[in-house]
């Protein structure tokens, strides 16, 4: 065969390569643009969700009748760190107003707090505004946030949102949060992925020695994919930490720490990782203090925005029951609580949680135990044993589960502690466990009187036992005793 033959060859075969690479290529595209688009769509999602965990819409209406306060500022600078880590447009929590909205959190990049505080309270009407109001309206009125993509090509930027419900704690849908990403940043994304697929593909068909050229050329590449991915999920769990944190109860609080009648303290630490340990305390009566304590599996972002919504779901679930009766509570709380975490979980997870109620006039404490390890208990100036409460099933396993309530009498001395099991499962440099051996021995070694006190042994002697060896799960404690009489 003649050389121009060949040649001719060559070049009628490179030019059906390049058609078929072309093809293939706005295939590929067409594709990863699809794909891409939902995956930024989830990235803006789940801003919106962390947004909406991290707003109290107890206080909303505070702060446009009010003003900014301590707390305002605080959640501005969080807002301010999740849109920095996702890479958002625009993060704003608003609410309906007469013909437009009102801006109750506005977040852009580069701006102080007092910048962001200048705008609460600003009105935008329909047609001036970034949010895509029929969209916004359906997830204000129904309470449910969107499912699938916003698209909107305006003034503000070809966009894709997400819009999710801000709950108060009677239930009422107060505001909205929403958060946008840039679709010049989906297109782009699907550009360049196409493109690299293309590439490969072409690469593959005219020269099997690129493979190797492709296989080095790949590796750096998931190299550097991973170390922006390793550090997005650090900044990610840093914002995970703090809302973790925010969440948690203060003990130095009026409602708790002006007192008498009431002696309480709690330590936690997240370990390696954010995870799904939390504890929680608060007033469901005026002399009727709940007391929660739970693990959702896992140590991941994931874990901790589950958490963190089952958090919120037993205090409002609790604090809306009370309102009607304390009658069968808070068994009752804990059955309402698993259907809702069973419909909406979105993959296999498992919730152990302990809650109780004290009366701290009576001293009546019910208590019901979802699949949780049995508190610590003492009675009188006896010794530290096991509460013995049933360990039903954790939550969200299976709908329509029923749960017993236990009720015991605390009098005054009377201390519980209670505690995750990541701390009997605890192991040292000899593998051994801590178990719960070792928390009853570091329980009986504590001869004071006080929640704090108890805690701080415990934690010492889980010190001494575990020393240098790397714990993966945190661990979390609540001790309390209510005074009677006083």
């Amino acid at each position: 065969m003649g050389i121009k033959k060949r040649g001719f060859i060559w070049l009628v075969g490179i030019a059906i390569l390049l058609v078929i690479t072309a093809v293939f290529g706005a295939v590929v595209y067409l594709f990863m643009m699809n794909h891409t688009r939902d995956r930024y769509f989830d990235i803006a999602r789940g801003s919106a969700q962390m947004a909406a965990s991290i707003i109290d819409g107890d206080r909303l209406e505070g702060y446009l009748l009010h003003g900014a306060d301590e707390s305002y500022e605080a959640a501005v600078k969080l807002l301010q760190e999740l849109k920095i880590a996702n890479n958002l447009r625009f993060l704003y929590i608003v609410k309906p107003g007469d013909g437009g909205i009102v801006y109750i959190f506005d977040i852009r990049e580069g701006e102080s707090v007092s910048d962001s505080v200048a705008r609460l309270g600003v009105f935008a009407a329909v047609e001036d505004d970034v949010v895509v109001f029929d969209d916004f309206m359906d997830v204000y009125l129904t309470g449910q946030e969107t499912q699938t993509p916003i698209i909107d090509d305006s003034e503000w930027g070809h966009l894709v949102s997400a819009y999710v419900p801000i709950f108060a704690s009677d239930g009422r849908v107060v505001a909205v949060a929403c958060a946008d990403v840039d679709m010049a940043t989906v297109i782009n994304a699907a550009f360049r992925q196409s493109i690299s697929l293309s590439a490969i593909s072409f690469a593959v068909y005219l020269l099997v020695s690129i493979i190797i050229i492709r296989g080095y050329i790949k590796k750096r590449d998931e190299n550097q994919a991973l170390a922006v991915e390793r550090e997005r999920v650090l900044t990610e769990l840093k914002v995970a930490r703090n809302i973790q944190m925010r969440l948690l109860p203060s003990f130095a609080h009026p409602d708790i720490s002006g007192r008498k009648d009431l002696d309480i303290d709690a330590f936690i630490d997240f370990g390696k990782e954010v995870g799904g340990n939390f504890y929680d305390t608060f007033f469901v009566d005026e002399d009727v203090i709940a007391v929660v304590i739970g693990n959702v599996s896992g140590n991941s972002i994931s874990a901790a925005l589950l958490m963190s919504r089952v958090m919120l779901t037993i205090k409002n679930s609790a604090i809306i029951a009370a309102k009607g009766t304390t009658e069968d509570i808070p068994h009752k709380v804990f059955e309402t609580i698993n259907d809702i975490l069973y419909d909406s979980k979105e993959e296999d997870v498992a919730v152990t949680a302990f809650m109780g109620y004290l009366n701290l006039k009576t001293g009546e404490f019910s208590a019901v135990n979802a699949g949780h390890n049995p508190p610590l208990i003492k009675k009188g100036g006896g010794m530290f044993g096991f509460m013995e409460v049933e360990a039903s099933f954790p939550l969200a396993g299976e709908k329509g589960r029923q749960y017993e309530k236990k009720t015991i009498r605390l009098d005054g001395g009377d201390m519980i502690c209670l505690y995750t099991d990541s701390i009997v499962y605890a192991i040292n440099n000899e593998g051994k466990r801590f178990a719960n051996q070792g928390l009853l021995a570091a329980a009986n070694g504590y001869q004071g009187l006080s929640a704090k006190g108890l805690i701080k042994v415990i934690q010492a002697d889980f010190g001494k036992f575990t020393g240098e060896t790397e714990q993966k799960d945190g661990i979390a404690m609540l001790a309390f005793q209510g005074k009677v009489g006083i």
